[in-house]
């Protein structure tokens, strides 16, 4: 790593952002003065500090920083530290990719070069990526520094040739609680951007309204233009918030319906001399309470536009998802409200649908409502999991997951209830566990369960109905409960 005094002054500064907060006129770190360093942990781990302070982390390991600090002087973490596990559930503030995003998560380039600039005023990465076939060669500049107004911001600066054309994800933005399910640790309950064409839009977090066309559509109500902004509100300490200054194409934003982060994609730029050159500015920070929920005051509502055709949601009429909880009974009966604040999961099975699985009123162990899986031999086995919000778990807690099936078909079958666990990539099948019921005909409904042990470092549970053979399996009342003394049963 080269290092040297940094030099390079951002002007200003936030695109629409500035205009949408001038009803904020403070300047509560007009006279402090930071003295920025940089303190490495091992070959994958860079602290950025102030006055000794740890108030930033840069990981190499997953090309990525992670601002905790936002207030100088009023430190958020007494003792910050790198979690051995550093994944989703454990980031310790807002995090941006320091990799280009192009096809798929993570990093494709032949080489990734990091350049350090240091001074007491501010402390500068400069990222240098590059591809053989096709060329292209990538430069993003990270400025951490203190604002007046706003206290620590990250600046960001993108630069991007390409001898092809080429989709860009050029920032992925995440932050502690927003992919959490549990009541304690969910933070974030509301989204709020500028759209290019329709202004100041607002959206209550909710897994299932994602699959609607008003949220789903890039193009219209989720495009920022070059110059807009998107951030996460609800918090009466820290609502962070990423503005574009200044982007050489519009941008469109996505969100993934398990961990809630944003996507800041850009579509192919033109040519210019043979080549398809991108640039980009924008800021990382983070705005207190009332001065976030000042700005939620003057915006709308985001048109979900529930009932209009949809590739998220092939079906004619809006979502109606059952919900599935840790702690909670999930027996069908109840979907989901598109209005409300939603963090958690479902089964994302159409009511009295077609397909394979499908909530149904045909039978039910309690209630009206199961969800109801058929199958064919030819088939062979088939599995649903419920999917939105990833189930986090407390580290060396118990659990138990049960469930109430029956067969209803002439032919054999057989049906798994099985859970494992994973981590960020949820490529792993940690701790595999299941419980099997096999029939041969039709049978009376029989209770399942299987208990686990949550491994180290906040894994999350995959919860997996399996079934297979010739018929119809009937699912209800399934419960993922952690086990606490003196509590049984249901």
């Amino acid at each position: 790593m080269h290092m040297r005094k940094a030099t390079a002054e951002h002007g200003g500064l936030f695109g629409l952002f500035e205009a949408d907060v001038t009803f904020y006129r403070d300047e509560p770190f007009r006279d402090y003065r930071p003295r920025f360093g940089i303190e490495p942990e091992d070959a994958k781990t860079i602290w950025i500090t102030d006055h000794g302070r740890r108030v930033a982390l840069l990981d190499k390991n997953d090309y990525l920083i992670d601002l905790f600090e936002f207030q100088p002087g009023h430190p958020r973490l007494q003792n910050p530290q790198k979690p051995p596990v550093y994944h989703a559930p454990t980031l310790l503030g807002a995090r941006l990719t320091l990799a280009q995003w192009i096809g798929k998560q993570g990093r494709t380039s032949d080489t990734w070069e990091l350049a350090i600039e240091e001074s007491v005023d501010q402390v500068a990465f400069t990222i240098t990526e590059r591809w053989n076939k096709p060329q292209r060669r990538s430069t993003k500049r990270i400025d951490v520094r203190v604002h007046p107004q706003f206290g620590y911001v990250v600046f960001t600066s993108d630069a991007m040739r390409s001898a092809e054309p080429v989709d860009l994800e050029v920032y992925n933005f995440l932050v502690k609680g927003l992919t959490h399910h549990h009541p304690a640790k969910r933070r974030f309950p509301l989204v709020a951007w500028r759209s290019a064409s329709r202004g100041l839009l607002k959206w209550t977090s909710n897994m299932v309204s994602l699959r609607c066309a008003g949220h789903q559509d890039k193009e219209f109500a989720r495009n920022l233009g070059t110059n807009g902004w998107l951030g996460f509100f609800g918090e009466p300490d820290w609502n962070p918030i990423y503005a574009l200054n200044e982007a050489s194409r519009p941008c469109t934003v996505a969100t993934c319906d398990n961990l809630l982060d944003e996507h800041f994609c850009f579509a192919p730029p033109p040519a210019m001399n043979g080549e398809y050159v991108f640039s980009c500015q924008g800021a990382l920070l983070a705005l207190p309470g009332q001065v976030a929920d000042q700005l939620l005051e003057h915006a709308a509502f985001n048109e979900l536009l529930a009932d209009q055709p949809n590739p998220a949601w092939p079906y004619s009429v809006s979502p109606r998802l059952r919900p599935f909880n840790l702690n909670q009974l999930c027996d069908f009966e109840n979907s989901i409200p598109l209005d409300g604040y939603y963090r958690g999961q479902y089964w994302f099975a159409a009511e009295n649908g077609g397909e394979w699985a499908a909530i149904s009123g045909e039978k039910a162990h309690s209630g009206r409502w199961s969800l109801r899986l058929r199958v064919r031999p030819e088939d062979g086995e088939k599995s649903i999991s419920p999917m939105g919000s990833t189930m986090w778990l407390e580290t060396g807690r118990s659990y138990r997951v049960s469930a109430y099936v029956c067969h209803d078909g002439k032919g054999t079958g057989q049906f798994r209830l099985c859970v494992s666990q994973a981590y960020f990539t949820y490529a792993e099948n940690r701790d595999p566990k299941e419980a099997r019921c096999d029939a041969t005909s039709s049978t009376a409904w029989q209770r399942l369960e299987l208990t686990f042990t949550a491994l180290p470092n906040d894994p999350c549970a995959v919860v997996q109905l399996v079934a297979g053979g010739d018929g119809r399996w009937f699912i209800d009342d399934v419960l993922l409960e952690e086990i606490t003394v003196g509590r049984t049963g249901h």
